[in-house]
């Protein structure tokens, strides 16, 4: 069962991230469950490189005009706060993540307020690891990358008008 589903590469874990999201309609649990199951099919090289190229997405995800959208989606930002906006960034897919890496106003239709967090989805691969192999995954030393890009001083709505007029048309 294990070797059967094939290699995880960089098309894999984005077609893995969107069969998920599809499967799903939008229900964060139901992912994470489309997903658990999609990976449990794996081995555990493959696990592995699921959850390096899941981290370095999060980490090509840490910029600051992302820190801008995700304080103008979800209120303040904090570290915790801005590693879960980048979770849900990969959980929306191939085409929504490096849109939105490009452009954060990419995100008009799709995020709503306080809720474009994805905190389950970051140890979702160590997780599965964890349970078939009944062991925790070697240890990868990683040093986190700085942020990248220049802070916004000013008021991110500012910096993103299109988005925060969605964002306001999504609050009740």
């Amino acid at each position: 069962m294990a070797d059967n589903a094939g290699k995880i590469n960089g098309k894999v874990f984005w077609k893995l991230i969107e069969q998920s999201l599809k499967s799903s309609n939008g229900n964060k649990d139901k992912q994470v469950q489309a997903l658990k199951q999609a990976l449990s099919a794996y081995s555990r090289t493959d696990l592995l490189t699921f959850i390096t190229i899941y981290t370095d997405h999060i980490y090509r995800a840490n910029q600051w005009h992302l820190w801008t959208a995700s304080e103008l989606i979800n209120g303040k930002s904090d570290e915790d706060s801005f590693e879960q906006f980048r979770d849900w960034l990969v959980s929306k897919g191939q085409r929504t993540y490096q849109d939105a890496l490009k452009e954060p106003e990419t995100l008009v239709g799709l995020a709503k307020p306080g809720e474009a967090l994805f905190p389950a989805l970051r140890t979702l691969g160590r997780q599965v690891y964890i349970e078939k192999f009944q062991s925790k995954p070697p240890y990868q030393v990683r040093h986190k990358p700085k942020r990248r890009g220049v802070p916004y001083e000013g008021d991110p709505a500012d910096k993103y008008p299109k988005l925060k007029s969605w964002l306001d048309q999504q609050t009740p």
